[in-house]
């Protein structure tokens, strides 16, 4: 079956894929060195020589480096005397206390990912393992997490923002859930804006829950709880306790979403408000092609979400590719009403019980 693109133009696909690869890891390098940090604080274009000597460089590793970033338009260079400058908008991508940052944190996952592609590789064959135990990922996860909390925190707040009373509902004092914290980010993020509401976070994996409880003392918050919990078997007593229940971008690592979902019901007061984020993306393949983020996500859940999810007894694997389409009705399914909202490159998922 013949494609619509010429020879040339598809292996000048390729050609960009693998550029794009090594682009990647010469922005991971220049990070590790410090060179957009070197490039930020000029305020005039520099020669190499005077960039590696201002960061304790050798010249020579300074010159190829730039040479990979100008050629992709990540670095400018003056023509007129091979200079180089940092252009003022692509600062904030670099700086990693901005949440334009989160796409180049995400790159420096790259080398683990790479190991981790070793291991998941192993898992195609039909009598290899089923998939890659999430003991496996814990240095994965906890960077991931501190990455998501990059964009999270200055994104949650509007998220919540966007859902009909639910910010009133938090500013007079509720009890709330939030499942598959990560390193609690997300919980700390709402207990402090939101003093007078009380917050549980839990996440099945404990050792990340440790960031979040450093933060939240060091911030003197008395209002939020971080333990370990499973997801798809949370605490009897628990059953409609909270007025608000948080997941975020979790459900489709969860080895069974359905539990998952039925025990964030369970636990959901008839007259609370749930809510989802995930991915904003199509169900079916044939409605992402051509999107790069869509291209992104599929890899990271080919290596992480679907794996770790296979690797238990009965895992669905469900990964993050769901879909809009097929998770709006897979949740009603489970027992709520749905309302989508979409924002950017996250889906909102408005749930109440039925």
């Amino acid at each position: 079956m013949e494609g619509s693109e010429a020879t040339c133009d598809f292996a000048e696909k390729l050609e960009k894929v693998f550029s794009g690869t090594f682009t990647s890891l010469g922005i991971i390098t220049g990070l590790e060195v410090g060179l957009f940090d070197i490039l930020s604080n000029f305020k005039e274009s520099k020669s190499y020589i005077e960039i590696a000597e201002k960061g304790g460089l050798k010249p020579r590793y300074v010159k190829e480096l730039l040479g990979c970033m100008t050629s992709a338009g990540i670095v400018k260079i003056d023509p007129e005397n091979e200079k180089y400058y940092l252009p003022e908008n692509h600062r904030k991508f670099f700086d990693k206390s901005k949440s334009e940052s989160y796409i180049v944190q995400y790159m420096e996952l790259l080398p683990t990912l790479c190991t981790l592609r070793e291991k998941v590789a192993k898992c195609y064959p039909i009598d290899g393992p089923k998939g890659v135990s999430p003991e496996q990922y814990k240095c994965f996860a906890s960077h991931m997490s501190k990455v998501s909390a990059v964009y999270v925190n200055h994104q949650l707040i509007s998220y919540i923002d966007q859902v009909e009373g639910l910010t009133h509902m938090l500013e007079s004092g509720v009890e709330c859930l939030d499942l598959a914290c990560g390193t609690g980010h997300t919980t700390v993020i709402m207990a402090e804006r939101f003093l007078h509401s009380n917050f549980i976070g839990g996440d099945f994996m404990a050792e990340q829950l440790s960031v979040g409880r450093d933060i939240a003392n060091s911030r003197n918050l008395t209002n939020i709880t971080l333990q370990q919990l499973n997801v798809e078997n949370l605490p009897q007593e628990w059953t409609e306790r909270f007025d608000f229940v948080l997941c975020h971008y979790a459900i489709h690592d969860l080895s069974n979403p359905e539990k998952g979902l039925k025990e964030f019901r369970r636990v959901l007061k008839t007259s609370g408000i749930g809510l989802i984020a995930d991915v904003n993306m199509h169900s079916k393949h044939s409605g992402n092609v051509d999107n790069h983020v869509a291209s992104m996500e599929y890899g990271f859940s080919e290596v992480h979400c679907m794996p770790a999810s296979l690797s238990f007894d009965d895992g669905w694997g469900l990964g993050a590719g769901w879909g809009v389409e097929y998770a709006t009705q897979f949740i009603e399914s489970c027992g709520f009403e749905v309302k989508m909202i979409e924002s950017g490159k996250t889906v909102l998922y408005i749930v109440k019980t039925k």
